[in-house]
Order: structure tokens, then sequence, then C-alpha cells
């Protein structure tokens, strides 16, 4: 069976798997990335959006939300074509903001079944999780109690958390990891030593998705 290597902080981990039980989903390697005109003719016919001409006039303040180093996203060519165009469109560069959406967590990786089955997330978490107080948002019985919360103090961390939160209560999530399994728990996921030793713990007909690089991936299902 054919070996493959997944992410682990600055490591990675060989996976034998089955082709016949789990495809492997990648990026296309063999693209390029999009050019400034290109990316212009994106901005100029944004999904479900009108374009920001119509979005934006001058004296209005402007915030951008990037993706920190750890999302390979195209962040500075974007970000420097989307600042020119707001200048251009009236906006001075003064009332321009820029904050680096860095989250809690470095690059993660999973491998995942259907809705209601099992995610097995690689996730060194070499760093922590950032804030030493994220794990108090676990305290909420459900994600329903921690939205009605936000919803009326909003915070980043805990949309982060209450992100978690839900995916928990959907799938059985097993991670492997660098924190201590207090915490794991905490954050309602199962601590694992071994990817084999979780799919040991599954039926040998389940099947699923390897995503090698997870944060690079957008997967699109057809109807």
């Amino acid at each position: 069976m054919p070996t493959i290597q997944l992410g682990y902080g600055h490591d990675s981990i060989g996976f034998e798997y089955d082709p016949a039980r789990f495809e492997v989903l990648t990026t296309h390697r063999d693209s390029t990335p999009l050019s400034d005109p290109e990316i212009g003719a994106a901005l100029d016919d944004p999904i479900e959006s009108p374009p920001l001409e119509e979005l934006i006039e001058p004296g209005d303040s402007v915030l951008i939300v990037a993706s920190d180093a750890t999302r390979a996203t195209g962040s500075a060519q974007v970000v420097n074509l989307l600042v020119r165009r707001l200048i251009q469109n009236g906006i001075a560069p003064a009332d321009i903001a820029i904050i680096f959406a860095t989250g809690i967590h470095r690059a993660v990786r999973a491998h995942a079944c259907a809705d209601g089955g099992t995610i097995v997330l690689l996730a060194e978490c070499a760093d922590g999780l950032g804030r030493s107080d994220f794990v108090k948002w676990f305290e909420f019985a459900n994600s329903g109690a921690l939205e009605l919360r936000l919803r009326k103090n909003y915070e980043v961390n805990g949309q982060t958390a209450w992100a978690l939160m839900t995916k928990a209560e959907n799938f059985r999530v097993h991670i492997l990891t660098g924190l201590d399994e207090d915490r794991v728990r905490r954050m309602r996921m199962t601590p694992a030593i071994s990817i084999e030793s979780i799919l040991a713990q599954l039926s040998l007909n389940a099947t699923g998705y390897i995503m090698p690089r997870g944060a690079a991936l957008l997967p699109r299902t057809e109807t």
C-alpha cells in the first residue's frame, strides 16, 4: 500500500493507506498563482456581493483582515491590490487599517469522513494555544450557549472556540498533538497516540479522505 507524508509541525508523519478506502485530496500543483489582472477581475465581480465601488465612499474607514503567514493565500499580493483600489475610490490611506488573523494555532491537516463521522486531526501546536485563557470558552455547555454569549459580547477567540465546538458536536474529533490531554478533552476532542490507533477503532469498511494540506484546500462537493 502507498505511504503519504502528512505535515506535523516542522516534521511529517508517514501514513500507509488503502487507496480503495481513502482518497487523497490535494491542490493542483500544476496551477499558477493568479496574476494582478486576474485578481482585479475577481474584485470587479465578487461572489454574491456588490463591487467595492458600490460599498464604499470617500470618508469611510476600512478594516482589512488578512491571513497570517501560516496560510498560503497570497495575502501580500491581494492586500496590495485591494489597498490601491480603495485609494483610487477615495478612501484616505489613514482610514485604512490591516490586521492579521493569526488565530490560535499553526496550519493543521485533517482526514475527515462524512458528517457525523470521524475527524483525525494532526496539529502539533508547538506554540501552544496562543492564549492561556482560550480553554475558558469550553466551559459553556454547548455551542448554542457560547453563541448567545458571543452575540452579547463578541470576542475573536470566542468565535474560534465556537467553530471548534460546533465541529466537535457534529464529528468525533481525534487529535494527534503536543497539547496535554486535559486541555484536549476540555476542548471536546479525544487525544490520540497515532493515526493507526484511531483507525483501529473504526469499521474495516470505513471510507474517507486524506487532506495533506488541509489549510490550503477548499473541498467542493458536486451534486
